[in-house]
């Protein structure tokens, strides 16, 4: 609970046990965390103990208890306070009462809780108008990189099916000089041609011609050329398959959320703007009375 508060304020009761070890045990346990700043020792109900020297044996009672459990003795205080009394006129002005003090240092610790909660409202606000515009920084980078990659995908796959197109062609090529190119038969062109009508036929056309001269070209070497474009081409898929990865980017439902979240957190943020001058006003208002 120390953590959430700006203060802690330690009220010792003279009537009874002021010193008790519960009492003790949560001071010497607040003593040791980071929360010296905010603790503040204070005797109450004072005007129960009448008796100076009673009032300062309790006093000095209380101190010595707590010498021992306290860091920060050297600048221990220990006033006393207590609430006024109307009905019997006042109490005698020689009890010492520090409550205007106490009050004081509630105000004065509400008011620093305030500019403080309110200079924080506009950081925040600015931190997260930050974030969304990275954000959306952040997608207009993806896109741009996944359209790059689109199109270095979109050239790889071209230049794969034109490499697969010409290990097709080779092997038609092929498929037409063993059509063609058997038995003791007449030349056409430099293309033998079987006995067969049909096949003498189909081996007499220009596209056949062609592709049986292209594979007497390359008779000795057609399976180093099949296996290099056969390799090409698998490496040009494999290829085309990792320039295609997209990285994640925002849809239309996720863009018109951030879009809703800047809109609130500006509206915020001119909020905490008037909050602040309000703020500042009411204190000026308050000194003037």
């Amino acid at each position: 609970m120390a953590d959430h508060v700006d203060l802690i304020l330690v009220f010792f009761d003279p009537i009874g046990q002021a010193t008790c070890r519960r009492t003790m045990e949560v001071v010497e346990q607040l003593n040791h965390t980071h929360h010296l700043e905010k603790i503040h020792y204070f005797m109450s109900k004072a005007d129960e103990v009448l008796d100076e020297r009673d009032r300062q044996r309790v006093l000095i009672q209380i101190t010595q208890n707590l010498a021992t459990r306290i860091r920060n003795s050297h600048a221990f205080n220990l006033p006393t306070f207590y609430l006024p009394h109307e009905d019997d006129g006042g109490l005698p002005c020689y009890i010492p009462n520090a409550i205007e003090d106490v009050c004081t240092g509630i105000d004065k610790a509400i008011n620093q809780t305030v500019q403080k909660t309110l200079r924080q409202l506009k950081s925040d606000c600015a931190t997260i108008q930050k974030a969304i515009q990275q954000r959306k920084q952040q997608d207009a980078v993806q896109r741009d990189i996944n359209s790059r990659r689109a199109l270095n995908g979109v050239a790889l796959l071209a230049a794969m099916l034109s490499t697969l197109l010409l290990l097709l062609a080779m092997l038609a090529a092929r498929g037409a000089g063993a059509l063609c190119g058997g038995g003791n038969s007449s030349s056409y062109g430099g293309i033998a041609a079987t006995d067969d009508s049909s096949s003498r036929g189909a081996c007499a056309t220009g596209y056949v011609q062609v592709l049986g001269s292209w594979d007497a070209s390359m008779q000795d070497s057609f399976g180093i050329w099949a296996g290099v474009l056969l390799a090409v081409c698998l490496a040009l898929a494999a290829a085309a398959k990792v320039a295609w990865r997209h990285e994640p980017v925002l849809d239309r439902k996720q863009i018109k959320k951030l879009d809703e979240y800047s809109a609130v957190i500006s509206r915020v943020a001119q909020q905490a703007e008037v909050l602040y001058e309000e703020y500042f006003r009411t204190l000026t208002a308050a000194g003037e009375r």
